[in-house]
């Protein structure tokens, strides 16, 4: 068989080869409606999505870590008067009156400080965790300090999208296994039929017979070969 009509009759018969069309409609803009897209509408618009996610998450990531380094820098502060908070807290009648006095100017500590202390266990006030406190104090001031920046420059953003979409592709991508062509050419009826030799027979009565060249050639006497030429007009 003729390996290039196989080809063909793959591509025409089987899903080895498939010409298919993309409708890019998406709800987009102010107005959320409907509209058709180009792809590099397409990409360009999903770019500005992970932008959006990126932002998003970088600034809820900085009000956390805002939001624990206050009480951090809560707890170092209460610990260079460890004596006297102690002393403050055992005096106070209620929650409400040890509150009203760790946020006095005595302590200077904000609400949200005076309650974080109040709801913890007093060994974290201990020299002994000073140290943990003030790693934690450090790790957090950077954090707070790369999420600012972050959100502050849209070629860090970019740049960080980039550095995601490179780690997905290196940890799940696989090796594509076919071809995206630009054109297409739908295969007609010749390119399904083999390109051979052939020899058209017509005998005196109108009959026609088509056969290959190699098997006219190959015929023996008594057949419409080559031996049976002169009997063709009686057939």
């Amino acid at each position: 068989a003729d390996p290039l009509m196989v080809l063909n009759h793959l591509y025409k018969r089987t899903e080895l080869q498939r010409n298919f069309a993309g409708n890019l409609m998406a709800v987009l803009g102010e107005g959320r409606m409907p509209q058709q897209m180009t792809l590099r509408q397409a990409l360009q618009s999903f770019l500005d999505f992970r932008v959006e996610c990126v932002k998003r998450r970088s600034a809820f990531q900085l009000r956390k870590a805002e939001a624990k380094l206050h009480i951090v820098e809560g707890m170092l502060q209460a610990q260079g008067s460890l004596d006297e908070v102690i002393g403050a807290i055992r005096s106070a009648n209620s929650t409400a009156e040890a509150q009203a006095l760790l946020t006095s100017s005595a302590f200077g500590l904000s609400q949200l400080q005076a309650d974080a202390i109040l709801s913890m266990q007093l060994r974290r006030l201990t020299k002994l965790e000073r140290a943990s406190l003030i790693k934690e104090e450090a790790e957090l001031s950077t954090m707070v300090a790369h999420l600012s920046s972050l959100l502050a420059d849209k070629l860090k953003v970019d740049t960080l999208i980039s550095e995601e979409l490179a780690e997905l592709r290196q940890n799940y991508a696989t090796p594509r296994l076919t071809e995206i062509e630009h054109e297409y050419e739908e295969l007609s009826d010749m390119d399904l039929t083999a390109q051979e030799q052939v020899i058209i027979v017509q005998s005196a009565k109108g009959f026609v017979k088509r056969m290959p060249l190699d098997e006219f050639e190959e015929q023996g006497r008594g057949t419409r070969g080559k031996a049976g030429m002169a009997n063709l007009g009686d057939g």
